[in-house]
């Protein structure tokens, strides 16, 4: 069954498959041979991917203006800063950190060898050293 515009459905799935996998440069023969502009087949194309080509329903891809990928770009970016940056303090912190945990390992260290030179037995006599 035809439907408004004089294409069934099979004709339509045939011709967005045929577009698909036409390379890129070859494509706008295809669109000649069956007399349909590029719009029109990403439409079917849409229509498909929603499951409505079926019922004759169109449905519009979004169109992506200039202004709308700038400002996408432009959003990117400035995640991208945000993201390096607190990237930037996190390696910071670590080496922060790494620091610290340096100084508490020398200072337990020294510790331990304050202790157990204390609790060893003196080999020196207690006493003056000159008699």
């Amino acid at each position: 069954m035809a439907s408004s515009d004089g294409w069934t459905v099979e004709q339509k799935r045939s011709i967005v498959a045929e577009y698909e996998q036409t390379p890129y440069g070859w494509k706008q023969q295809v669109l000649d041979r069956y007399g349909v502009s590029r719009s029109r087949v990403l439409r079917w194309q849409a229509s498909r991917d929603a499951g409505v080509l079926e019922v004759g329903f169109t449905v519009r891809r979004p169109e992506r203006t200039p202004r709308a990928e700038s400002a996408e770009i432009a959003r990117l970016r400035a995640e991208n800063a945000r993201l390096a940056a607190e990237l930037e303090r996190a390696r910071h912190d670590i080496d922060d950190r790494q620091r610290a945990l340096e100084a508490l390992g020398k200072a337990t260290a020294l510790l331990q060898e304050l202790v157990s030179a204390k609790s060893a037995p003196d080999s020196c006599p207690r006493g003056p050293l000159i008699s």
